[in-house]
């Protein structure tokens, strides 16, 4: 069975938040593909910052908020860093949120994603509580 790691490509930023593309893979194949939300980069920031692009460890954890989701771990001068649910940018505070698809869903003119709690638990199924794998985040591709 090959090792699984995550791969999240922030595609679009505007001045309250960030879109992008999170896939779950191995060497061979991509096992589950999501869509993210984060808020934008604001110089990495506690709870009004997305985190710096780069590779981090990670590890599935259980959350009395969240249920399973993931943790990230070492994120230079930040902690508690989690790949959780939530349809908004508003339901983030440093954290990434992943979804099904992208959509408008409360009419404020930002990019919303659905089946947040689906989506969660879906990605969360790929990974063994307390074994370390790897996130790449990959700089946002287009700044609005």
């Amino acid at each position: 069975m090959q090792h699984k790691n995550i791969l999240l490509t922030r595609l679009t930023g505007n001045s309250k938040q960030t879109t992008g593309y999170l896939i779950v893979h191995d060497q061979f194949k991509t096992h589950a593909q999501f869509v993210s939300l984060e808020l934008v980069w604001l110089n990495n920031q506690k709870n009004i910052s997305c985190i710096p692009p780069g590779q981090y460890k990670a590890v599935k954890t259980l959350s009395k908020t969240f249920g399973w989701c993931i943790k990230i771990l070492n994120v230079p001068n930040r902690s508690a860093i989690l790949i959780h649910f939530g349809n908004y940018y508003t339901n983030s505070k440093g954290c990434i949120l992943v979804g099904e698809s992208f959509s408008h869903i409360n009419n404020d003119n930002q990019t919303d994603i659905t089946n947040s709690n689906k989506s969660l638990k879906k990605l969360a199924s790929h990974f063994n509580p307390a074994i370390p794998f790897n996130i790449t985040i990959q700089p946002t591709i287009y700044q609005k």
